[in-house]
């Protein structure tokens, strides 16, 4: 009697551990799921704004081809690619 007692508490033990494994490893794929939607939409934002501001300065600077002082149209653009894109 006492080992049948012993032996339904080793498999009613060994039950819960391989329900809080399915637990556990449910819990950690909806919040690694999560976090992965969240830093894709931010990412997909990020590479939306980049390829917005590359687009205004290539307007820019094909917009000024031809000009009287070359360099001076360069250090403006220079100067407008470093504020795009800190």
């Amino acid at each position: 009697m006492e080992a049948d007692v012993v032996s339904r508490v080793d498999k009613l033990e060994a039950e819960l551990r391989r329900l809080k494994y399915l637990i556990e490893a449910e819990i950690q794929d909806k919040y690694v799921t999560g976090v992965l939607r969240r830093v894709e939409a931010v990412d997909e934002l990020e590479i939306t704004e980049r390829l917005k501001k590359h687009e205004l300065l290539k307007n820019r600077i094909s917009s000024r081809v031809v000009v009287e002082d070359p360099q001076a149209v360069l250090d403006e653009v220079i100067g407008d690619r470093d504020e795009a894109f800190s």
